[in-house]
């Protein structure tokens, strides 16, 4: 009786909530998935807004790996652009992606790519205003490597969390 009346209270309290909650859903990813699995000399990314509401991200890179642990402050290698974007619904935006290297680039490098989503909500002058946001972000792991004069990228692992 006590279980019954509990999984009452909890479908009625979701079910009050869920009205003032905006869930965005937008994807991102590789544009070509051959990129996850192997060396690439293009990494196209993608973002794609497939809710029913305008969304703002911002984008950015941060070494990972045993570079984390330099202590120098040396500027990132690997920018991405652009850096904060708002993609209507339905929508879709090309990232891009550059690494700024030396002539003595020798080795593989990680980095981490962020896409955290901010918690601003556009409304329709006189509609009413979602109480909470369910904001979704991504990280992405990316290897560089030279290869014969030129780069490759692979994307090593994507990871969504809400």
């Amino acid at each position: 009786m006590k279980v019954t009346k509990l999984i009452s209270v909890c479908v009625l309290a979701l079910t009050l909530c869920s009205q003032n909650v905006l869930a965005t859903d937008y994807f991102f990813g590789p544009e070509n998935k051959k990129v996850a699995y192997g060396w690439s000399s293009d990494l196209n990314l993608i973002l794609q807004n497939n809710s029913t509401t305008t969304i703002v991200l911002e984008l950015f890179t941060k070494p990972s790996g045993i570079q984390q642990a330099d202590l120098t402050n040396q500027p990132i290698k690997l920018k991405i652009f652009p850096a904060q974007i708002m993609i209507k619904p339905g929508q879709k935006q090309y990232i891009d992606l550059s690494y700024i290297h030396s002539n003595a680039f020798q080795n593989i490098e990680s980095y981490e790519l962020y896409v955290e989503q901010l918690p601003i909500h556009y409304v329709a002058p006189g509609a009413r205003k979602p109480v909470t946001m369910a904001l979704r972000n991504y990280t992405a792991n990316i290897l560089v490597r030279p290869k014969n004069q030129a780069l490759q990228y692979t994307l090593a692992n994507l990871t969504a969390r809400q």
